[in-house]
């Protein structure tokens, strides 16, 4: 019900107990009155809540914008600088705790007065919080007011991206970084006792920072370290994917050959499997990421969708984009079945995602000169495997 209709709704009552008064003072009785305005009361609350919606939105949109634009001032800050203003956790409204982030963003010219947030109140929930640890990295967040979660911005971001918490700010009720997963702080652990980091990918998804079984995150596109291990298409972890294991005429009549060597194969369909597996589509997808899913529990191999468009981020769309992402996707080249050896390392990367198509699958592939994400090519090769969080 409008204002309008709770007005006329009004009037209509007092008309009518002004008739009451002139026939029978007794016409309503106490009930009556309490129910009279326990209606009342009730519309009052319809209606302030169907303002106070709207304004919520607004004042969510406000914060959105301001957040983008902090976020703009903080990169132009970090092309002067190279590097972005190192903080514990502050509110930017707090001017005892924001005076050296307000110094550098003001006396700088990036911003005359810095935003502030619309419901913000000292000691309140609503405020614009920001922490930076790492010189070319922070996070910014927003309590949203109209629903649950946060608003955020971060150099990984694109755009201002939307989150159901924050365990980085104690002052949301998390315990600072490390108490709950936070990606690019938090570490996996993944199979051989591997530990793997994390980092927050262009597309706004969290991916491992290294290929699996990789020793280091890249440090070039050619580093012989980060290149990882080499898996067949749909196989779990069971020790073929390692550079160096022996291999194996014998092609695998189950989904699990039970054994680490590496299938070699010179005839089509190209599959290490005969006959073709009838669970190719949960192979290296669905529940738990696969039956055979070769990734942290978690996580999961790419889709083809998830690989075309973090790649869509790259720049320039080849090797090099590839490499300057935060993936810092290395040119592992990939081993051929036939022989078996490692080919074209340091020449082209190829990375399975958890696709079948046509009795192949798909990955993305890149070097100096190209950068596909939709390749079709059989199961037998082997190649990269980088894992992105569920």
């Amino acid at each position: 019900m409008n204002i309008f209709n709770l007005s006329s709704f009004l009037s209509s009552i007092k008309q009518k107990l002004g008739k009451a008064k002139q026939k029978d003072a007794k016409a309503f009785t106490l009930i009556e009155l309490i129910l009279v305005v326990a209606i009342i009361g009730i519309l009052t609350a319809v209606v302030l809540v169907s303002i106070q919606g709207p304004q919520a939105s607004a004042r969510d949109s406000r914060r959105q914008s301001d957040l983008s634009q902090i976020g703009k001032g903080l990169q132009a800050y970090y092309l002067t600088h190279n590097t972005y203003p190192q903080s514990e956790e502050i509110s930017l409204e707090n001017d005892e705790e924001n005076a050296e982030f307000a110094q550098a963003m003001e006396q700088g010219g990036y911003f005359s007065v810095l935003p502030e947030d619309p419901s913000y109140t000292a000691g309140g929930e609503y405020t614009y919080k920001y922490i930076s640890t790492t010189s070319d990295s922070y996070t910014l967040c927003a309590k949203a007011e109209s629903k649950e979660g946060y608003y955020c911005v971060s150099p990984e971001f694109s755009g201002v991206s939307q989150e159901d918490s924050v365990p980085m700010f104690a002052g949301w009720g998390g315990g600072g970084s490390g108490e709950t997963f936070v990606c690019g702080v938090s570490t996996v652990e993944g199979a051989g006792g591997l530990t793997y980091g994390t980092v927050l990918g262009p597309d706004g998804k969290c991916w491992l920072d290294r290929n699996l079984g990789a020793t280091q995150v890249a440090t070039s596109a050619s580093d012989v370290n980060s290149y990882g291990y080499y898996y067949q298409w749909g196989r779990p972890t069971d020790g073929h994917q390692v550079s160096n294991s022996p291999a194996t005429i014998i092609k695998s009549p189950t989904d699990i050959p039970g054994h680490g060597y590496i299938i070699r194969v010179w005839a089509e369909p190209y599959d290490w499997r005969n006959p073709q597996s009838p669970n190719e589509a949960t192979l290296w997808a669905g529940a738990n990421g696969g039956s055979n899913n070769p990734c942290p529990t978690g996580w999961h191999v790419p889709t083809q969708t998830e690989w075309a468009t973090v790649a869509g981020y790259f720049s320039p769309q080849n090797s090099v984009g590839a490499f300057n992402s935060t993936l810092k996707l290395p040119l592992a080249g990939y081993r051929i079945s036939q022989d078996p050896i490692l080919w074209l390392q340091g020449t082209v990367g190829h990375y399975w995602s958890s696709n079948p198509s046509s009795g192949k699958a798909l990955y993305l592939s890149f070097s100096s000169d190209h950068m596909n994400s939709y390749i079709m090519t059989g199961r037998d090769n082997g190649f990269s495997v980088r894992c992105v969080k569920d």
